[in-house]
């Protein structure tokens, strides 16, 4: 006789922690704002990444809640560590 058995579910407590892998490498440089080394994501990119419109990110940045960076193509670049609330 096959006795079925219930999964079992762990879980444990962790701090967060997110990676971005893959071929995309976000650029590293330094932030003025958070004075740290950073991670830096495009404004579409940083919207992916947090799962929201690319509006709420761009009223992120004008109301000055994300640090920001011109690109060498004029584009704006979010600090990961703004975006994360690590900032």
């Amino acid at each position: 006789m096959r006795t079925e058995r219930s999964p079992q579910v762990t879980t444990r407590d962790t701090q967060r922690l997110r990676l971005i892998r893959g071929r995309f490498a976000p650029p590293h440089e330094h932030c003025a704002a958070c004075e740290r080394d950073a991670q830096w994501l495009t404004a579409p990119e940083a919207a992916a990444f947090a799962r929201v419109a690319l509006a709420d990110i761009d009223a992120r940045l004008d109301a000055g809640e994300l640090h920001t960076t011109p690109a060498p193509d004029g584009a704006r670049r979010v600090c990961l560590n703004s975006l994360l609330g690590e900032g």
